[in-house]
């Protein structure tokens, strides 16, 4: 018995620590949407919410009009169901928006019952910046009112704007 209850300390400590140490907001939700079990330090620096603010509360970042949205989540999770990489948009404490995918999969008590869930919140504001950078950049030869051509290797034209489009059907 005593073997079982180290090896159970160690297995506990072990899951603190990736917990503590992992780079990723880790936050352990109740089947109504309250913070219950965890809200590691990534969940602190990525939302802005300390975990005594938010323990035994509901999940801050959810505001009144994604609650519908919000209880479909929880719905998901009652059917035993797992959240993989579902895309939302929220606000930080400070009120800067923020996008995140949510990874969420069912916790079951000792009746094996879902009781609630573990959620794991990637940030991916940076990502959606850049990819709307890029799109923004690559319109932008179709968008400049001057001429743009590409010519290949072969001195073939292999791209042309259409304000060089018309500039060339002009000197037809």
């Amino acid at each position: 018995r005593k073997r079982t209850q180290d090896e159970l300390q160690r297995s506990n400590e072990l899951l603190r620590a990736v917990i503590e140490a992992a780079p990723t907001a880790i936050i352990g939700l109740d089947l109504d949407g309250n913070v219950q079990t965890v809200w590691n330090p990534a969940a602190e620096r990525m939302l802005g919410w300390s975990a005594p603010e938010v323990l035994g509360h509901p999940l801050p970042t959810v505001p009144a009009e994604s609650q519908d949205e919000f209880a479909r989540f929880r719905d998901q999770i009652r059917a035993g169901l797992t959240l993989d990489g579902v895309e939302v948009r929220r606000q930080k404490r400070d009120g800067t928006p923020i996008d995140y995918c949510i990874y969420a999969s069912p916790l079951h008590d000792v009746e094996g019952r879902i009781s609630g869930n573990v959620a794991v919140l990637v940030d991916i504001t940076e990502r959606k910046r850049m990819a709307q950078e890029v799109t923004r950049l690559a319109s932008f030869p179709m968008r400049n009112p001057q001429p743009i051509v590409e010519v290949d290797a072969t001195g073939r034209v292999s791209f042309a704007n259409p304000a060089a489009r018309r500039l060339f059907a002009d000197l037809d």
